[in-house]
């Protein structure tokens, strides 16, 4: 057999094989969402978009939680709130 030559292969007597199912084209999730996300506010796309991250993080394992730093936070809120209603009352 000459080196650069393709072997032939013989007929195989073996039946082919149907495929057991139809594959079928469906849109990725991403196309799915920016079509979701192209039919709101800027401001609620911003939110499902930063609730979606947050989702993604947390089934990955990237987001930890600090019950104390969240307390914090929720403190400064609250009072910068708190401030915020009192200033305008004032007004």
């Amino acid at each position: 057999m000459h080196p650069f030559s393709t072997p032939v292969r013989k007929p195989s007597s073996a039946p082919v094989r149907q495929p057991s199912s139809t594959p079928v084209r469906q849109p990725s999730q991403v196309t799915a969402a920016r079509a979701h996300v192209s039919q709101l506010a800027p401001r609620d796309a911003l939110q499902q978009l930063q609730v979606r991250t947050v989702s993604d993080d947390l089934q990955l394992g990237r987001l930890t939680w600090n019950v104390e730093n969240i307390k914090y936070d929720m403190n400064i809120i609250a009072c910068r709130l708190q401030n915020n209603s009192t200033v305008a009352a004032s007004a």
